[in-house]
């Protein structure tokens, strides 16, 4: 079998072809990097098309990408080609279209909740298939001084553009959408908000922003619900590490450029910028007591990449509750979660003082991921599903 993989600059993409190489399969890589903001380009794109034609000229068995790009699939489904795309993004925030209806697609999400939706609307060739982490690679990293800290988050706040939003809203809706803010807030486990935007409220805010401006803004569900999701992850993020910061830990933020209003709330935590992902990420995690990981809210229910790069590194995990999470991992022994945010204070106060129990719960996670979250056994599964093996 020779497989072609697309490089789309992706996190994951130099550990699957490491691991393909590994397996002894055969394949040809390019790289091909999409306007993140154009997504128009990732259905239609005249430069890409004429590239992936020419390459396909050779002789490919599969064809394989992270996350899913319409356009490859319409390509390979002309070349009567098979497409395995593995997203380790949710949500995808890719409405229906017709491409996800070719039966040479084999599309792998790592959220069974999302596997759901995209199989109720008809696209049968969606699969759930938890994401991987490369144990050999960072094992060979090891943990530093510049790192160390009692815990630590890396990732971003996620400042929303909910509040602009709500600027132009009307007041019923501005308060619907705080009270939806208020109560997901305190819910683990179970992303609701979807559910609780429904057509008639989406058709009267565009009705109203319409009254506006002819121009103005039309939202659809899954934006609002993408921003509410943000919203409500920023929230948690920094109330959190303001939270843990007055309890007396040292606390340490890794992340982008931060807001003036982000700031003032954080002046007193340890901020610092983003790290490389294939070096300085593994060492931050082997060198924090506790590295703490809130999952951007609308993952509803699928374990993200973060928290097993945490635990492929031998870090110790403190999330909040998922339930794929809680499925494949036992709480207090592999990992650590909470259901509130004062339950993941007085988790975090237990652990910083047990150590034995603390290390313990970082060896056995990474014990777990290494034997059950390796790239082996996801790529035979994938191959499997495809019918390539």
């Amino acid at each position: 079998m020779h497989i072609l993989t697309i490089d789309i600059g992706s996190y994951t993409h130099a550990d699957l072809l490491l691991n393909l190489k590994k397996m002894g399969y055969s394949f040809h890589n390019i790289f091909y990097h999409f306007e993140i903001n154009n997504w128009e380009l990732k259905y239609h794109n005249d430069e890409f098309e004429a590239l992936l034609n020419k390459e396909l000229e050779n002789s490919y068995d599969l064809v394989m990408t992270t996350n899913f790009y319409p356009v490859i699939a319409r390509i390979c489904h002309e070349k009567g080609v098979k497409y395995i795309a593995w997203s380790y993004d949710s949500p995808l925030n890719l409405p229906g279209c017709d491409e996800m209806e070719h039966p040479t697609n084999y599309v792998f999400l790592f959220d069974k909740a999302e596997v759901k939706k995209y199989r109720d609307m008809g696209f049968d060739h969606f699969y759930h298939l938890p994401l991987a982490v490369n144990c050999d690679r960072l094992d060979r990293i090891n943990a530093s001084d510049r790192f160390k800290t009692d815990i630590s988050m890396m990732g971003k706040l996620y400042e929303s553009t909910l509040p602009e939003l709500k600027a132009i809203m009307k007041p019923y809706h501005r308060e619907f959408v705080d009270k939806l803010v208020e109560t997901q807030l305190a819910i683990y486990g179970n992303w609701f908000v979807d559910q609780m935007l429904t057509d008639s409220i989406i058709d009267d805010m565009n009705a109203h922003f319409r009254s506006l401006s002819p121009d103005a803004i039309q939202i659809t569900r899954a934006q609002l619900s993408y921003s509410i999701a943000q919203q409500i992850t920023h929230i948690e993020r920094i109330t959190l590490l303001r939270v843990l910061h007055k309890q007396g830990f040292k606390v340490d933020l890794y992340t982008y450029p931060l807001t003036d209003s982000e700031k003032e709330l954080l002046a007193d935590i340890n901020v610092h910028g983003k790290v490389g992902y294939a070096d300085e990420m593994p060492a931050l995690f082997k060198s924090s007591r506790i590295n703490l990981n809130p999952t951007l809210k609308n993952i509803s229910s699928g374990i993200s990449l973060r928290a097993l790069d945490i635990l492929g590194c031998g870090g110790f995990l403190l999330g909040n509750f998922q339930p794929e999470l809680s499925e494949y991992f036992e709480d207090g022994k592999e990992v650590v979660m909470y259901k509130s945010l004062e339950e993941a204070v007085d988790k975090a106060a237990y652990y910083l003082s047990h150590e034995d129990a603390r290390l313990s719960v970082a060896r056995k996670g990474y014990e777990k991921v290494r034997r059950d979250f390796n790239y082996e056994l996801r790529i035979t599964e994938m191959f499997k599903t495809a019918g390539v093996i």
